[in-house]
C-alpha cells in the first residue's frame, strides 16, 4: 500500500490492491513521490549548500560590481548580466528542486507560476551563454586587435546595449513557452470501466500536445544557444592564448638595444635648480626588473575559468533535451532497445543536472 490518491471523478470506492496499482502507475511514470532516507538528507544538504553558496556569491558580486566606480568596465558588467542570471536561477529554479526532492509530485504552486518559472528560467539560459560569448569576444578584439577594439568596443554604453540585446533575445527565444507550458494531469489509467484522472499526478511541463513541436524546437534552440556559442568561444580562446603566447615571445626593448649597437639615449632633466642625466637604456632594465603583473592575463584566466565552469554546470541540462529528441526519433522508428537505453541515460541527466521535467518523458 503506496497511500491513498486524489483521484477524479471521485466517489470510487476501490480496494486496496486497486489502489496500490494506480499508485503503482503514477510511480512508474514520475519516481516516488518522497526520496528515500538515506537520499533525502544528502541530497538537500547538497543543494543547500549550493543555494546558500551562489546566492551570496552572486549577490556580492552584483553589490560589489554596481557599488565600485572602478568596476564599471564592459567585462564586469557581462559578469553582472551573468551574476543576475544566475541569481534568477537560484531563486526560481533551484528553489523548487529543493522542495521536489521533499515530494515530487504533485505541482502545488498553481498554473501562473509555473508558466511564469519556465518562460524565466528559459530566458535565463538562452542569456547567460550569449553573456559568456559577448564578453569572450570582446576580450578577444582587446588582445587580437586592440586598435580595433578601441573604435568597436567604445565603453560601457555599447556593452549596456549589447546586454539589452542579448535578454531581448533571450526573451524572443522563451516565447513559445508562454502557451506551450503549464499545468496538466500526467498519468490517468481504467477503473470499473471508466477513465480515471489522478490529480495527484499534476505537473508542470511542456503540454502533451505540443511535445513533438517543442521537441524539435529545444533541439534548434539547444543548437542556438549553446552547441555553437561552445564552439566559437573555444576558438577564441584558443586564439587569445596563441596571441598571448607570441606577444610574451617578443624581444625586449632591453635587448633590441644591445643588438642593435646603438647608444642609449641620454635624456636631460632638470629639478630643483639640478640638472640629471638619465639613461632610456638603463630605465628600462629597470622597469624590466621590476615584479610586474599582466592584468590583461589574469582577466583572461579568470574568464577561461568561467567558461569553463558555465560549460560543465549546462552541458548534462542541455544533452538532456537533445538525449529527448533523440530518444523521441528512435520511438517513431520503433527502435526500442536503444530508446530504452537512451531514456535510462535521460533519466541520469535529469539527476545530474538537477532538473525535474517528467513532461519529456515518453512511454
Amino acid at each position: 500500500m503506496f497511500g491513498s490518491l486524489d483521484l477524479l471523478p471521485t466517489g470510487f470506492n476501490l480496494t486496496l490492491d486497486e489502489e496500490d496499482e494506480l499508485v503503482k502507475s503514477v510511480v512508474n511514470f514520475l519516481g516516488h513521490r518522497r526520496r528515500d532516507k538515506f537520499a533525502f538528507p544528502l541530497l538537500i544538504t547538497l543543494y543547500s549548500f549550493i543555494f546558500a553558496t551562489g546566492l551570496t556569491g552572486n549577490l556580492c558580486t552584483c553589490f560589489i560590481i554596481w557599488k565600485s566606480r572602478d568596476m564599471h568596465t564592459p567585462t564586469n558588467f557581462y559578469l553582472f548580466s551573468l551574476a543576475v542570471s544566475d541569481l534568477l536561477l537560484i531563486s526560481l529554479g533551484l528553489s523548487v528542486e529543493m522542495y521536489n526532492i521533499y515530494e515530487s509530485w504533485p505541482w502545488i504552486f498553481g498554473e501562473a507560476f509555473c508558466v511564469f518559472r519556465t518562460v524565466v528560467l528559459e530566458i535565463v539560459t538562452s542569456a547567460s551563454i550569449l553573456t559568456v560569448l559577448c564578453f569572450t569576444v570582446e576580450r578577444y578584439l582587446a588582445i587580437c586587435f586592440p586598435i580595433i577594439s578601441q573604435k568597436v568596443l567604445g565603453g560601457l554604453s555599447r556593452a549596456l546595449k549589447m546586454i539589452m540585446i542579448v535578454w531581448f533575445l533571450s526573451f524572443l527565444l522563451a516565447v513559445p513557452y508562454t502557451f506551450t507550458a503549464g499545468v496538466f494531469v500526467s498519468v490517468t489509467n481504467e477503473i470499473h470501466n471508466q477513465t480515471v484522472q489522478i490529480l495527484d499526478s499534476r505537473i508542470c511541463a511542456i503540454r502533451p500536445d505540443y511535445w513533438e513541436p517543442m521537441l524539435y524546437y529545444m533541439a534548434v534552440t539547444t543548437f542556438l544557444v549553446f552547441v555553437i556559442p561552445i564552439f566559437a568561444i573555444t576558438v577564441l580562446y584558443i586564439l587569445m592564448g596563441i596571441t598571448l603566447y607570441k606577444a610574451s615571445r617578443r624581444p625586449t626593448s632591453d635587448n633590441r638595444f644591445k643588438t642593435s649597437g646603438t647608444k642609449p639615449e641620454q635624456i636631460l632633466l632638470h629639478q630643483n635648480g639640478e640638472h640629471h642625466v638619465w639613461s632610456r637604456q638603463s630605465t628600462v632594465r629597470t622597469i624590466r626588473s621590476r615584479p610586474t603583473r599582466n592584468p590583461r592575463r589574469a582577466v583572461l584566466k579568470m574568464l577561461v575559468a568561467v567558461v569553463i565552469a558555465f560549460f560543465i554546470c549546462w552541458a548534462p541540462f542541455h544533452t538532456q533535451r537533445i538525449t529527448a529528441f533523440v530518444t523521441r526519433l528512435l520511438d517513431k522508428a520503433n527502435k526500442s532497445t536503444i530508446s530504452d537505453a537512451a531514456t535510462k541515460f535521460q533519466e541520469i541527466l535529469f539527476f545530474t543536472s538537477g532538473t525535474n521535467s517528467p513532461g519529456f518523458k515518453f512511454d
